[in-house]
């Protein structure tokens, strides 16, 4: 993709936008800056350097590079913190929230703003699946903002709701829109309209703001 990217390829999305995505330091940076709501990150270099933080409180360690939940841990006490490993790669932690039933999974195609409840981590195939749902006002202008931050229109944000206010712990350039109604054809729809702007020599995508939540409460 960087070698196409260089080439002039018109690409979805981004490169330059995938790659800054795939770093939670770099993605956590950038929601911060647009007002996004997310738990407050620290960055060391090395895990010991995170332990005067536990005072106020559990974190949330991640890989700063990692994906699909691997890696993750909670972070309660210097003895587990001298667990994490320590290498080359920074630390990367944010302040640790006790989720309030599932987390909120929101996919964005395009104008469309879809909502699924996950468990995390997912066991079952019908957990990884989920419960269809419609984003609220609150979520659905936190999600507007997280694409509005880095200019795209197809992406997923990982919500998690905890003393009734809404986090933002993750976002991914390429989603999978798994447990989305009808996630695939919508997916191939709006890539078939990109190529044909490409084509065309229009701007590749159609809005990067959202317009629209999908009401889809109760449906599987």
């Amino acid at each position: 993709a960087g070698a196409l990217h260089a080439q002039g390829a018109v690409i979805v999305n981004p490169y330059p936008v995938t790659v800054a995505l795939r770093d939670k330091i770099i993605t956590s940076r950038i929601l911060q800056s647009a007002g996004v709501p997310t738990p407050d990150t620290y960055v060391a270099s090395r895990p010991e350097r995170l332990e005067s933080l536990l005072g106020g409180g559990p974190l949330v360690v991640k890989p700063y590079q990692g994906s699909d939940g691997f890696g993750i841990r909670v972070v309660r006490s210097v003895a587990e913190l001298a667990a994490v490993p320590a290498g080359k790669d920074p630390v990367f932690a944010q302040r640790y929230h006790p989720p309030q039933g599932r987390d909120r999974k929101m996919y964005v195609i395009g104008g469309r703003v879809f909502g699924v409840k996950k468990v995390f981590p997912a066991r079952t195939d019908a957990e990884k699946h989920g419960e269809p749902f419609t984003p609220t006002a609150e979520l659905r202008e936190i999600v507007v903002r997280c694409g509005q931050a880095f200019g795209i229109d197809l992406y997923s944000v990982d919500i998690i709701e905890s003393e009734g206010k809404p986090y933002v712990v993750d976002m991914c350039s390429i989603p999978g829109c798994r447990g989305v109604p009808d996630g695939p054809s919508h997916l191939a729809s709006y890539l078939y309209a990109a190529a044909k702007r490409a084509a065309r020599g229009q701007p590749l995508f159609e809005s990067a703001v959202p317009t629209e939540a999908v009401p889809t409460e109760g449906v599987w």
